[in-house]
């Protein structure tokens, strides 16, 4: 054996529980690392795959890859432990998510090595999901958890690049399009009580989500500026935000504080709450407006729909783009752009502009004269 190869395989004894001396079944080998002289057990029962499997490992510390010894340790605990330690250490909201999605991935890999969890495995993963009736939206949130806890233990030299997995991601057809128009939600409204409508009106307004605008205290409406507020601690992507008070918006709003300012009188107490019924806080409104949309023959009309027609209000009003982004909290243009859709009364409205250019464009007169046959004297 040449100096500075290893030994050649061979299987290691070991006490049992009765004191004897046993020849292990799995073959090993032995290899001086960074110094140190170090056992490695290939997992192989065959002596011929236990010999390739050496001869890989140590071609590929001869091209200088120090995780070619560690890596066959990493199991999928070892990734689901890293990517949770991260989330924690970021305090991220979404932890909890994190950990379901983990919870399905544990089921079906989680007695794999890191290694073993191929492109083959995670498809036949994805088409078990299928079967049970999961989107494919979900099933890509698996593997982005999934991709993530790849991506820290590469950087913590524990794996390869090349021992990561491609992750097939599945095309995703069944996002929600649905959107209202004002006349619309005002049918709906007209079935709500009016400190709920007022709510929904707000969520039309600004296209913020229930729970930021339901936790709005009274300390973040800045009626002289002109502001409703949102602080960086409250928002998903830890971003703080504000939307202007337009007419009607701060119209909304100053009947609110009426109302509350009658309750406060009657009852001699103070409510923090813009958003309360009879002075306790509005939660949640999705019992009353799924009562108030059947009512109104728009039963597949969702809250989060106010959030997509907030979007594509703000482009029908020509807002600066950067800025919309802005008052949704929509951080890339591509987020944006899956709210900011186009409506089918939109499309009418540029078809009506084509109709009028081509019924008589400019100059299409003079061509009109120009080829008309000359009258015979």
């Amino acid at each position: 054996m040449p100096r500075g190869e290893g030994s050649p395989v061979y299987l290691p004894t070991y006490t049992d529980h009765h004191g004897r001396r046993v020849k292990s079944g799995v073959w090993c080998f032995r290899i001086q690392v960074g110094g140190k002289r170090q056992t490695i057990s290939t997992g192989c029962r065959d002596k011929k795959d236990a010999q390739r499997w050496r001869i890989e490992k140590l071609a590929a510390l001869g091209r200088g890859d120090a995780n070619a010894l560690r890596a066959d340790r990493v199991m999928f605990e070892d990734l689901a432990k890293a990517v949770e330690a991260e989330y924690i250490a970021n305090d991220r909201r979404s932890i909890r998510h994190l950990r379901l999605h983990l919870g399905h991935l544990r089921k079906h890999l989680g007695h794999f090595r890191a290694m073993d969890i191929t492109t083959d495995r995670l498809t036949a993963f994805a088409m078990e999901l299928r079967t049970q009736g999961y989107a494919a939206a979900t099933i890509n949130l698996h593997y982005a958890a999934l991709q993530r806890a790849f991506t820290l233990l590469v950087q913590a030299r524990r794996l390869g690049r090349d021992q990561a997995p491609h992750f097939p991601y599945l095309v995703v057809r069944n996002a929600r399009q649905g959107f209202v128009e004002r006349a619309d939600l005002e049918g709906v409204l007209a079935r709500m009580a009016p400190e709920l409508a007022r709510i929904v009106r707000v969520l039309y307004f600004t296209g913020w989500r229930r729970q930021e605008v339901l936790s709005r205290e009274w300390r973040h409406v800045d009626f002289a500026g002109g502001w409703l507020r949102l602080e960086p601690e409250e928002t998903k992507n830890r971003d703080g935000r504000s939307f202007p008070l337009f007419r009607q918006f701060r119209a909304e709003l100053e009947d609110q504080r009426a109302y509350t300012n009658g309750w406060e009188q009657e009852r001699h107490s103070i409510v923090p709450w813009v958003w309360h019924r009879r002075g306790k806080r509005v939660v949640s409104i999705q019992d009353a407006w799924k009562k108030a949309r059947t009512e109104a023959g728009l039963p597949g009309l969702t809250l989060h729909d106010l959030r997509r027609s907030a979007a594509r209000n703000l482009e029908r009003a020509g807002v600066v783009r950067s800025v919309a982004m802005k008052y949704l909290g929509h951080r890339t243009e591509a987020m944006y752009r899956r709210y900011a859709i186009a409506s089918e009364g939109d499309l009418r409205q540029e078809a009506e502009k084509l109709d009028r250019f081509h019924s008589d464009p400019p100059g299409l007169g003079v061509l009109r004269k120009m080829s008309r046959p000359k009258e015979k004297p």
